[in-house]
This record gives C-alpha cells, structure tokens and sequence, in this order.
C-alpha cells in the first residue's frame, strides 16, 4: 500500500532530508510545500538522493502565515497534486518538525490494517465554551497584518454588542494608523455582514495533522468544488487548519470510521503552542506517544540527540 506524505516545511533542509530518510520506502511519495517566503534551492539539494519527491512550485507556493488559511491552501494544493496523480493508499499530513516513533514496517501495517479509517482529532466547537477558544473562532473576523506569527486583529460584526467595546475601536484605529484609512474601510466592510459557520457543516475543531485514505481525500476536494463558499469563509477564520478539514469529517462521516490523529504533540498550557522535544523529553515521548505513528516538533539545531535516541528505538 503506497502512503503519500503531505510535509509542510519553511525551514531546516538538513532536517527534513533526516525526516524523509526515516519515512523512505518503495510504496512512500512525498509532496512537499516550502514556504514562499524560504530559498527553496536548499531543500532542493538536500533531497536530490531520494526517489519519489514532488515539490509544489509556481502558483501552487504560498506564504504559509500561521493562523492564516495559506496552511489550508498549501495542504489542499498538495491533496489535489496526489489525485492528480492517481496515488493509491494513505495521506499523511506532516510538517518538516515531524519525525516518526514507529519504523516504516510498524506504520505501513498500522494502515493496511486498519485501512478506511481517518486518522483526525476533533471535538465539536460549542456555545457554551469560551469564546476565544469556542464561538470566537467562527464568529470572529480575523486579519492578518503582516506575516509575522500573532500579528493580526479579531474583530466581531457591527450586529455584535462586542464591536462596540473601546478595544475594538482602538483595533480600528491601530490599523488605520499601521496600514491605511482603506484597509481600515476594507475591514469595516467585512464587518457588514454577521458572519456564519456554513449551515451544512457542524463545526469541529482538533489537532492539525492527520493521516486520511485516499478516498476521504477525494471526498473532501470534490466537497470543496462543490462549496467555494467554504474556502471564502475559512480565509476570514483564525486558525482554519484546526477546523477546516475536520468539520467535513465529522460532519459527512460515520464516527465509527473516525479515530484520533497519528501524531504526538505536547501542548504547551502557557502559549498554547507545541514544546520542542528535547533529549530530557524522551521517556515522556515513548511513553505518552506510544500508540502514535509520528511526534513533533524537533529542531536539529537545538537538540538531535533525542532523534538519535528514537532510531535506536526502533532500529
């Protein structure tokens, strides 16, 4: 069963060389998003060695901002490329941090066994919870301001009692004065409209990465066709990669079919961002992660050691 790895990268060509010498098989494709904003040469020379690598260039490249829908698109244009070339099997959604716990013969049976599953976290975003971490995430309009990471603005429309507070007013002016008084006018003509979580989904929210058979990949790009309103909606959407692949899974189908996600993160309660695993953190990865495929995140400029440790692992 051939497994096709979707890995988002904009930094550490020597790693994501180290990643895929791990993952490469005769059954493995690799499509790989580098970061607009990154010199692609690099990644470029440090793959050469490796058969089955496939790099999105030209239009298919996009700025991948965090929390900015470019994560979506980046995945989705690496999902199309993979049906585009009639690949068989499992997709796995990576980033160039990621390294696998389980050796290629662990994860190739992991799938064949249990093909059909999705491979997908997500809990359904309620009412009831806070609204930064619940409703806010579907209510809100977000905007990026540059490409730096939590340089944006969340705002409500102005039917929201919220969008009458001093906060978003001062938000207002922040961006009149950063920008211009027209893109402070381009935000306030978003704000016109009540914005809406599309009726024919429920939404769900959940980790990132995921590992989906090839028919779901289908699925989802033929649903996306089908419902550019979708795509329209999620670009206003902080952080839409946590939300949009799992409210069409959990939405269209059978929970039965649905398990949680193949990939071991440690959040971190402070930033809500992941801890980078380090040499001290590898008892706590073996034994926290070990029904999971992959872990994340890993810098080899920081700490390599526990890579090596996990080979040893699983040599």
């Amino acid at each position: 069963m051939d497994i096709n790895y979707i890995i988002l990268a904009h930094k550490g060509p020597k790693q994501l060389a180290r990643l895929l010498e791990k993952l490469v098989t005769n059954e493995t494709w690799f499509y790989i998003h580098i970061d607009k904003e990154a010199d692609i040469v690099p990644f470029r020379h440090e793959l050469k060695p490796y058969r089955n690598v496939f790099f999105l260039t030209g239009a298919q490249r996009l700025a991948a901002v965090w929390a900015d829908f470019g994560m979506v698109q980046a995945t989705i244009n690496c999902m199309r490329q993979i049906i585009a070339d009639k690949r068989k099997g499992y997709c796995v959604l990576l980033s160039g941090q990621d390294y696998p716990i389980k050796s290629t013969g662990f994860i190739h049976d992991f799938f064949n066994r249990q093909y059909g599953t999705n491979f997908v976290q997500a809990c359904p975003i309620l009412p009831s919870e806070n609204l930064e971490q619940g409703p806010g995430r579907i209510n809100l309009y977000k905007i990026n301001l540059s490409n730096r990471r939590n340089d944006l603005l969340v705002f409500p429309s102005i039917f929201d009692k919220a969008f009458y507070r001093p906060l978003i007013f001062e938000s207002f002016v922040y961006l009149a004065k950063r920008k211009s008084v027209s893109s402070c006018l381009h935000v306030l003509h978003k704000a016109l409209k009540r914005r809406r979580f599309p009726s024919y989904l429920q939404p769900y929210k959940g980790s990132q990465w995921w590992a989906l058979p090839i028919e779901t990949v289908q699925y989802i790009d033929r649903f996306i066709n089908q419902h550019p309103d979708y795509i329209a909606y999620h670009k206003d959407t902080f952080a839409p990669d946590e939300i949009f692949f799992h409210s069409i899974i959990y939405s269209m189908f059978d929970k039965s079919c649905i398990r949680e996600e193949p990939t071991y993160v440690h959040w971190q309660p402070d930033n809500g961002g992941p801890l980078l695993l380090r040499e001290k953190n590898f008892e706590e990865l073996m034994n926290r992660g070990r029904d999971k495929l992959f872990a994340r995140k890993f810098d080899i400029e920081i700490d390599s050691t526990i890579l090596d440790l996990i080979d040893r692992e699983n040599a």
